[in-house]
């Protein structure tokens, strides 16, 4: 599952790890400076469930930090990061999310009908 979303720091203090720089000069996707706006940046859910989900993100969070994630059709949801590394976040979600939320989203609906 490849689901675009946008993310957003919540708790902008304590947040983000390491500097966030422009551009990498081996190619890599650099650290996103949106990510500290109130629009966020963009990002690719691998995988999301009615408690947790994993995202493609550069820009390294701190453990705990809290996020928000916001997807078409489902909204905004609020998350707290429990590992962030290597372009990998996962985060488990504030209050857990209804199957029927998820459904909204284009590309989880398929999934939602399976596992109900």
């Amino acid at each position: 599952m490849h689901i675009a979303g946008r993310l957003a720091l919540q708790s902008p203090s304590a947040g983000v790890l390491g500097p966030l720089r422009p551009a990498l000069a081996d190619g890599r996707l650099a650290p996103s400076p949106n990510i500290l706006s109130f629009q966020g940046c963009d990002v690719v859910v691998r995988h999301i469930n009615q408690t947790e989900f994993e995202a493609d993100l550069s820009t390294p969070l701190a453990k705990g930090a809290l996020v928000s994630l916001r997807l078409p059709g489902a909204g905004v949801m609020i998350a707290r990061v429990r590992e962030s590394a290597c372009g990998r976040l996962v985060a488990d979600f504030v209050n857990p999310v209804s199957l029927n939320r998820l459904g909204k989203t284009l590309g989880v609906a398929r999934v939602a009908q399976h596992l109900a």
